[in-house]
């Protein structure tokens, strides 16, 4: 899991990176993540990050609907919402997400 970063704000999703009491990033849990596609073209980009959790397991039964009510930019990425560790977080639609950095970077 990694939490909301610079390059997701940048792709019109919610979120951005922690900052402290004077403003900045906080660089003790900032981190750069390697996320790759295997598909028919491969894929490789690399994301500044707030914090990286590891992989997780979530049981298909713990995954629940995105509400229509969440912002249309920020939803488009998410395929569905979980609870953990006392946080909601998305899931990460692959297809989506690989879509929406490939037009960041053609803009």
């Amino acid at each position: 899991l990694a939490s909301a970063n610079q390059a997701a704000a940048d792709f019109g999703l919610a979120g951005g990176p922690a900052r402290s009491g004077t403003g900045e990033a906080d660089a003790s849990t900032a981190r750069l993540l390697v996320v790759e596609r295997a598909a028919a073209t491969a894929e490789r980009w690399v994301l500044g990050v707030d914090e990286v959790a590891g992989v997780q397991r979530i049981p298909r039964d713990a995954l629940r609907q995105v509400p229509s009510t969440v912002g249309h930019a920020g939803s488009r990425c998410s395929s569905a919402l979980f609870d953990w560790q006392d946080r909601t977080v998305a899931l990460i639609d692959e297809p989506r997400l690989f879509d929406a950095l490939r037009a960041a970077v053609a803009e």
